[in-house]
């Protein structure tokens, strides 16, 4: 059974884990029950809704998430998005080194902290590597 694994992160970047829930399916009416849950017990606390959501790009969770808690800003997992890169620029590239200054290069574009920083970079970096590839990570 999958396993949906909720955790904190603590005021010196600690993460702990506030909930767990083994859902019988990943899909979305079983992530927006098991999310109500969660809310439910916050409620009853008087604990805040979260804030931020991180995820991988779970399409029924982040579907779940919009729905039970609409004011939270949902993102995706560095992590998660750094293994995805790779999975598909190793598909599209055979060059191991142009793949692994790609990964380079991402992470020091998602390390900038002004989007018309971020933007300028980006453009270089879509000069750089094959227009295949950086049309997958444009669309997704």
């Amino acid at each position: 059974m999958p396993l949906l694994h909720v955790a904190g992160v603590s005021g010196n970047n600690k993460l702990f884990s506030v909930a767990f829930c083994f859902l019988a399916e990943e899909n979305i009416e079983f992530y927006t029950w098991a999310l109500e849950c969660f809310h439910s017990v916050i409620s009853v606390h008087n604990i805040t809704s979260p804030e931020v959501l991180i995820t991988d790009r779970e399409l029924a969770l982040m579907n779940a998430i919009a729905q039970v808690f609409p004011n939270s800003t949902h993102m995706l997992c560095t992590w998660h998005i750094e293994k995805n890169i790779l999975t598909h620029a190793s598909r599209l590239i055979k060059d191991q080194d142009l793949v692994h200054n790609i990964l380079r290069h991402w992470a020091k574009l998602i390390e900038i902290s002004t989007p018309s920083e971020f933007y300028s970079s980006f453009s270089r970096f879509s000069a750089i590597y094959p227009r295949d590839f950086v049309k997958y990570i444009e669309k997704t």
